[in-house]
C-alpha cells in the first residue's frame, strides 16, 4: 500500500469511528474480500471517497461550480471503475 492508501485508510477508520460512536452501528471500513484485484479495487473505492470528501469541502468552502463538478466527475469514475472490478470477479 502506499502512503496514500496508509492515509485514506485511518481516515476511513476514524470516520467509521465516529459513526459508531453516533448510530451504535458498525459502518466499516470493511475488508475487501480475497480476490484477484482486490487491491486495486480498494484503491479505486478510496479514491473516489476522496474525490468526493475534496468535492464536498470544496463546496461548503465556496468554490465555483465548475471545480466542484470536476472534482465530482473524477470521483464518479473512480467509483465506476471500482464496480467494474468487482462485477468482473463477482460475475454480477
Amino acid at each position: 500500500m502506499t502512503d496514500f492508501d496508509d492515509e485514506m485508510m485511518k481516515a476511513l477508520e476514524a470516520d467509521g469511528e465516529k459513526l459508531r460512536q453516533l448510530t451504535g452501528k458498525d459502518h466499516g471500513p470493511f475488508p475487501f474480500p480475497h480476490i484477484a484485484g482486490a487491491k486495486d479495487t480498494g484503491s479505486c473505492l478510496a479514491d473516489a471517497y476522496g474525490a468526493a470528501h475534496v468535492a464536498v469541502v470544496q463546496w461548503e468552502d465556496g468554490a465555483p461550480a465548475s471545480t466542484v463538478l470536476d472534482t465530482a466527475r473524477r470521483a464518479a469514475e473512480e467509483l465506476r471503475q471500482a464496480i467494474a472490478r468487482l462485477e468482473a470477479h463477482t460475475g454480477d
